[in-house]
């Protein structure tokens, strides 16, 4: 399986290609900046990421936004 950020992928929400990865800790999920929303990928899948649970990424306010 591929690593969060690796390849083109699109965001499940508005089809962006602009997802860039952002790490909070040991996590690294992916920001698309087209809808505000943080995806991570699970078995193959992109799964939305509660913005509450990044309480140490940089970008969790702008994700709070959308």
């Amino acid at each position: 399986m591929s690593r969060p950020g690796d390849g083109v992928r699109r965001c499940p929400r508005c089809w962006s290609e602009q997802l860039r990865p952002v790490t909070s800790g040991a996590v690294t999920n992916l920001l698309c900046p087209g809808c505000h929303r943080c995806w991570r990928v699970e078995e193959g899948h992109m799964v939305e990421v509660n913005p509450y649970a990044c309480p140490g990424c940089p970008d969790r306010d702008l994700c709070r936004a959308g």
